[in-house]
């Protein structure tokens, strides 16, 4: 993991230095979807109550599965954006209530089809964090700096008495 000289790393969560990408376009303007190739399929900014925020899919090809980002506060040049899994459903429910300075939510999307198919948890974005994959790709196009992975939900922690 490439850390630049401040590593972060502790019983709960851990940091993760992003790369620098400039685009990932899955389809060029007016060519319509194309559903061979992976890339960012919706790239839209928008505003949650008094927040402004930026909504993001991206299209695996190889899965033939859709992930979706919403990125909320200021994100740019941000270090330690803290990222959290929820309902797709309630992603933009979700935002809205949001209170820190700067948080990425991901969508819980389904992957693959079938028996098979499975939803998009912690476990995969910490792998695809570590990895590499659709997931760390969309985060690279955020432009914070690094992101913060808590490795066990907060509600899984001992109770402080």
């Amino acid at each position: 993991m490439n850390t630049h000289g401040e590593p972060f790393f502790s019983w709960n969560s851990r940091r993760v230095v992003l790369p620098r990408t400039l685009a990932l376009i899955a389809s060029a303007a007016g060519d319509g979807p194309q559903p061979n190739r992976s890339g960012v399929t919706l790239d839209v900014s928008l505003t949650l109550g008094s927040r402004s925020g930026r909504l993001l899919a991206y299209h695996d090809a190889d899965w033939d599965t859709d992930y979706v980002v919403l990125m909320i506060g200021q994100i740019i040049d941000a270090q330690d954006v803290p990222i959290r899994v929820v309902d797709e459903e309630t992603l933009l429910l979700e935002g809205g209530r949001c209170t820190r300075a700067a948080e990425i939510l991901i969508a819980a999307s389904p992957i693959g089809a079938g028996l098979g198919a499975r939803r998009v948890d912690r476990r995969i974005v910490d792998s695809q964090l570590c990895t590499g994959g659709p997931i760390r790709d969309m985060l690279g196009l955020s432009g914070a700096v690094s992101v913060e992975s808590q490795w066990c939900e907060d509600a899984a922690l001992p109770a402080v008495a």
